[in-house]
């Protein structure tokens, strides 16, 4: 099983073009060993249920590949990613 610690604060009902910009910041330490990634994810409408978005942004990555195809490179600030697209898949409960 995959998890990751959850921090999060939501804004129900507030559409994104409602905010101007929108911060924050986090800090994390890798061990270097193992397979693992460290992500910062943002969902759009709506959190892990079919029809919503996710953007998931790898800050550390090691021996991972991401999933999806391969888009384009984009820059924030000092930090350029790789971005990847990967088609929403819905699964049925079995």
């Amino acid at each position: 099983m995959k998890t990751y610690p959850n921090v999060h604060r939501d804004y129900p009902g507030v559409p994104l073009d409602a905010f101007e910009s929108i911060t924050s910041r986090f800090a994390e330490t890798s061990p270097q060993v193992g397979i693992y990634n460290v992500a910062y994810d943002i969902w759009i409408n709506g959190i892990a249920r079919p029809g919503c978005t996710e953007i998931m942004i790898w800050t550390d990555n090691f021996h991972q590949v991401p999933g999806g195809r391969y888009v384009q490179d984009v820059t924030f600030g000092e930090h350029t990613y790789k971005v990847y697209r990967n088609p929403a898949v819905v699964t049925s409960p079995s």
